[in-house]
């Protein structure tokens, strides 16, 4: 029963969700946009992220975007812009490392962090230690946080929840009774709408229903996940952060979708050198070399023209993997298509120690291209991962200075690699 529920060797788990994150980062880098309704997702036609002020006027996720400039006139709609998003993500968790180092990126606008013990390290309570994180990421990165911290991952989740936008709740055990009780099922975190029937068949409406019914039970009629579900509502901690990050890779993708479909030779070209500029950079981050690469084009009808080269020498130097590209982007692209989108895969990846070149091949050459690349990297590290890019991306429409605009200290000019 829900009285048997022990306050012992409890875990404090933190759940820290970005409100209206995409649309809250857009606010960051252009104020006026506060307090109005906002739209993102112009560039697929409909909506992705909406501001609380666009909800309230009745716009919501997937609608066309034709639908709400008819429907809702006063929305001001823009397109999605994903690099900025990323950059403030890794910024916000950059500042919850700073407390603890068990943090698990569930998604790019929310997180779990493991705070227990912690009180006594910062010698604050935890509710003021939650309070000092949510305001140190409001104030150093200018968007709203909304926070929830309890036992678990999912008494977490629904705290964070509870209070939107910018608040913060704590449910422990003096306060889980009140919660459970005003909690429906189809609002638990792992509850879907195709379940809800199951819970509804055994007169299970809201979570304390749900809590107060024997394990047996709930064994003997529902599914493995629920029954986690069910305990960790118990405050028993069931669900681990996963906070290990992949030591390897045996292949490195990374796609770049266009704002709109194209058939521009120099803007397809650019978007490649953006997606090649990112594997590579991943790759040398984990020390690992390509002995084959594939590079792919989606056709606006959604179909595919793909070609994968064997590498003569292992790499991850973005011009030498440029240069591939250029010797067999004719084999790929056609001027009377249009595209959506570009990719490659870095694949085969073996430890750069790993290396084996013919007689041929030129050592110097290829040392200095690493120690530029090495110079490039802690560039990249120190102000922001588009301070420095090569010539070949700089057609792909994308603003750099924008992107870079809401990193601190970014006094390095604008430059670019040529071979």
């Amino acid at each position: 029963m829900f009285d048997n529920i022990s306050n012992e060797n409890k875990k404090a788990i933190l759940h820290i969700d970005g409100d209206c994150f995409f649309v809250s980062c857009e606010r960051a880098l252009n104020p006026s946009l506060n307090n109005k309704a906002v739209v993102t997702g112009k560039e697929r036609k409909i909506a992705s992220a909406l501001s609380y002020e666009a909800k309230a006027l009745g716009v919501r996720r997937g609608m066309s975007i034709n639908e709400i400039k008819r429907l809702y006139p006063q929305t001001i709609i823009l397109d999605s812009n994903y690099d900025v998003y990323i950059n403030f993500a890794k910024r916000m968790y950059e500042i919850l490392r700073r407390y603890s180092s068990e943090v698990e990126q569930y998604s790019i606008d929310e997180c779990f962090v493991d705070l227990s013990g912690l009180d006594k390290c910062f010698k604050l309570s935890y509710n003021d230690l939650v309070i000092k994180i949510k305001q140190e990421l409001e104030r150093e990165l200018n968007l709203s946080f909304s926070a929830g911290l309890s036992y678990n991952k999912s008494l977490a989740k629904i705290a964070s929840n509870w209070n939107k936008p910018a608040g913060f709740v704590n449910i422990n055990i003096s306060n889980l009774k009140y919660y459970l009780s005003k909690l429906k099922v189809e609002n638990i975190w792992g509850i879907g709408p195709s379940s809800v029937k199951v819970f509804h068949r055994y007169k299970i409406n809201i979570a304390l229903e749900f809590v107060n019914k024997k394990e047996d039970f709930i064994k003997n009629n529902f599914q493995k996940p629920y029954y986690e579900i069910y305990q960790e509502l118990k405050t028993k901690y069931i669900y681990k952060l996963k906070t290990s990050s992949k030591k390897t890779f045996q292949s490195i993708s990374k796609s770049e979708t266009f704002n709109k479909n194209s058939s521009d030779e120099n803007f397809i070209f650019s978007q490649f050198s953006i997606n090649i500029e990112k594997a590579c950079a991943k790759a040398r981050r984990y020390k690992l070399e390509a002995t084959s690469v594939l590079f792919y084009l989606k056709i606006a009808d959604f179909k595919y023209e793909k070609i994968n080269i064997n590498l003569e020498n292992h790499t991850n130097i973005d011009i030498e993997i440029i240069k591939v590209l250029a010797e067999n982007f004719k084999r790929i692209f056609s001027p009377y298509l249009k595209y959506r989108a570009t990719g490659i895969t870095l694949k085969n990846l073996k430890e750069m120690s790993g290396r084996q070149s013919d007689i041929f091949y030129n050592h110097l050459q290829t040392q200095k291209l690493n120690n530029l690349y090495f110079a490039c990297d802690k560039i990249h590290k120190n102000y922001g991962n588009n301070s420095i890019y090569l010539a070949s991306s700089m057609n792909s429409g994308v603003d750099y200075k924008l992107m870079n605009k809401d990193k601190k200290n970014n006094s390095i000019p604008y430059i670019a690699l040529v071979d």
